[in-house]
C-alpha cells in the first residue's frame, strides 16, 4: 500500500520537493488549508497550484476539500486526475436518514444520481463537453 501525501497552496517549495521526491500511487491536493467541506478558493487558485505539483511529478493528482458540486466537479476535472467529494456527498446521505437513524427509501437512490452527476460532469470535462468555469 502506498501512503498518499497531501499537499496544499501553503505547502512551501522545498517542503513540496521532498514530498514529491519519495511519493508513490497519487498526490492528493488540498485545495484549502483547513478542514473538509469548507468553501474551496476560486478555481484558478486550485489550478495554478495543481500545475505547481504536476511540474515536480508524474503521479496521478487527486484535488479535494470544498468540491461539493457537479459543476466545481466538471470544472476540477479538466487539469486533475481525480476529483475528490466527500462532505457533500456525507450531507446527502445524511439529508435521508429518518428520526430514528434508518436511511429512508430515497437515500439510495439519492446517493447514486447525485454520484452519478459529478461523474458525469468529470467525463464531460475531460471530455470536452462542458465549458469549465
Amino acid at each position: 500500500l502506498a501512503l498518499i501525501r497531501l499537499v496544499g497552496p501553503e505547502t512551501g517549495a522545498a517542503a513540496l520537493a521532498e514530498i514529491v521526491s519519495g511519493a508513490r500511487g497519487f498526490l492528493y491536493y488540498r485545495t484549502v488549508a483547513g478542514v473538509t467541506g469548507g468553501v474551496a478558493p476560486g478555481l484558478d487558485a486550485i489550478a495554478t497550484g495543481v500545475a505547481r505539483v504536476r511540474a515536480l511529478t508524474h503521479l496521478p493528482i487527486a484535488v479535494g476539500f470544498g468540491i461539493r458540486t457537479p459543476a466545481e466537479a466538471g470544472a476540477v476535472a479538466a487539469y486533475a486526475d481525480a476529483v475528490v467529494v466527500g462532505s457533500a456527498l456525507v450531507e446527502t446521505i445524511a439529508d435521508h436518514v429518518a428520526a430514528d437513524g434508518r436511511a429512508t427509501d430515497a437515500l439510495i437512490p439519492a446517493a447514486r444520481s447525485f454520484v452519478a452527476e459529478l461523474a458525469r460532469a468529470a467525463r464531460e470535462a475531460r471530455h470536452g463537453k462542458a465549458g469549465v468555469a
